[in-house]
């Protein structure tokens, strides 16, 4: 689920004021009520939670298919959970794009960032889940070469 933590400007649902949970099989969500209008995600125990970026994994990519299959979770989550910090904030960037013939492309750039409020649980049965990372979206345009007939 994503939910802007404010309003966004002008309209524009392009921004870094959102917050993402990614649930993994048997974590549980509330509903919203008054005191949480965008309800809770929560893993069902308690010592599967830790602080994200552990450092298990070197070497932070950029994940270039944002959108395919299992990205979020298999990759994106992985990397949000155990990844090493980069040197301007802990971080996992992932961009979706299209290219023409000619090697112009835009797209999409998804930043996710840990911060105090961040938080990942894993076990054995369900792997990862992601509470509270901070979601940035913005455009990108790019040149490739070597693309063309």
């Amino acid at each position: 689920m994503c939910r802007p933590r404010t309003r966004p400007r002008h309209g524009l649902r392009l921004g870094d004021n959102y917050t993402v949970n990614l649930l993994a099989v048997g974590d549980t969500y509330t509903l919203p009520d008054v005191s949480h209008p965008h309800g809770v995600g929560a893993d069902p125990s308690a010592s599967d939670y830790y602080a994200p970026f552990s450092g298990y994994y070197p070497n932070m990519p950029i994940f270039t298919d944002a959108l395919g299959d299992k990205v979020l979770v298999d990759n994106i989550a992985t990397y949000f959970a155990d990844g090493t910090a980069q040197a301007s904030g802990a971080r996992v960037d992932a961009i979706a794009f299209v290219a023409d013939e000619t090697g112009q492309a835009s797209g999409f750039r998804f930043r996710f960032t840990a911060d105090k409020q961040s938080q990942v649980a894993w076990n054995f049965d369900a792997g990862y889940s992601m509470f509270d990372a901070r979601l940035k979206i913005s455009t990108i345009a790019a040149q490739f070469t070597g693309i063309g007939p």
